[in-house]
């Protein structure tokens, strides 16, 4: 399996992972209100990280591709 296809698969089991939760979450009819806990939490460095890192890797697949068509050109050349 090449490294692409592994940073892919590997992609999809993170969202996987991290949409899972939220999901069984909705189902719940008894629901608790933890709204005075999470208001003096704030997400947005952890969601500045996770742009930035799927940032990095389309910016890598990007890179990949590019390489792999100047190659192309220059053995057919």
């Amino acid at each position: 399996m090449s490294i692409l296809k592994k940073v892919i698969v590997g992609a999809f089991a993170v969202a996987a992972a991290v949409s899972a939760p939220a999901v069984m979450a909705a189902e719940g009819t008894n629901e608790v209100d933890l709204s005075p806990l999470t208001s003096a939490i704030s997400f947005s460095g952890v969601t500045t990280a996770i742009l930035g890192i799927a940032a990095a890797v389309a910016g890598l697949y990007a890179l990949y591709a590019g390489v792999k068509h100047v190659l192309r050109m220059v053995r057919s050349a």
